[in-house]
């Protein structure tokens, strides 16, 4: 077992998003009538998440604040399903992509190992108009100690070859940068 600081340093630093998986029925996120689970180039294809610049703006940033504890800031695409709370309709015609940016906390105990913060949700209220945030729930953050993590939580998303909901399981890999 590794103690607190050298995990640490294994852990700190930026990560890249390097793939997007499903867990459930294969989706058709950009409506071109072809359903994946590798979901990835469906995510980045919608408008807003077509990147800018090579930089990886799709990114988790692993931060200490003390000598056991810190955080990880995470940006991620999403599919941008508007959410109309005064009708309790989706607006399934308009996806345009998005970023979702949250922090979660990690820690080390006295004898090193590291644990993450478990998300429960995302806490939106009811006015949210961006239907995805309320959906992201029981989300895990897990460190591989060899420069990769994984964010993995249970999630809905609309499907544009059923034209619904589907409830499923994300899983974003991360590659740190050197």
């Amino acid at each position: 077992m590794l103690a607190g600081p050298q995990t640490c340093r294994i852990i700190l630093g930026v990560y890249e998003i390097t793939s997007i998986t499903w867990e459930g029925e294969p989706l058709d996120l950009n409506n071109d009538g072809i359903a994946h689970n590798d979901i990835y180039e469906e995510l980045m294809s919608l408008e807003a998440n077509k990147p800018i610049n090579d930089n990886g703006e799709y990114t988790a940033l692993v931060s200490l604040f003390g000598s056991d504890n810190g955080t990880i800031t995470f940006c991620l695409p999403m599919q941008g399903i508007l959410y109309h709370w005064w009708n309790d309709t989706f607006d399934t015609e308009t996806m345009y992509g998005g970023r979702f940016i949250f922090t979660m906390h990690f820690s080390f105990d006295s004898e090193g190992k590291l644990s993450t913060e478990y998300l429960d949700s995302s806490n939106t209220d009811m006015y949210q108009t961006n239907a995805e945030y309320g959906y992201l729930h029981d989300g895990m953050a897990l460190f591989n100690m060899d420069g990769t993590m994984t964010f993995s939580a249970s999630y809905s998303l609309y499907d544009k070859k059923t034209d619904r909901l589907i409830e499923g399981v994300i899983h974003y890999g991360f590659r740190k940068k050197q």
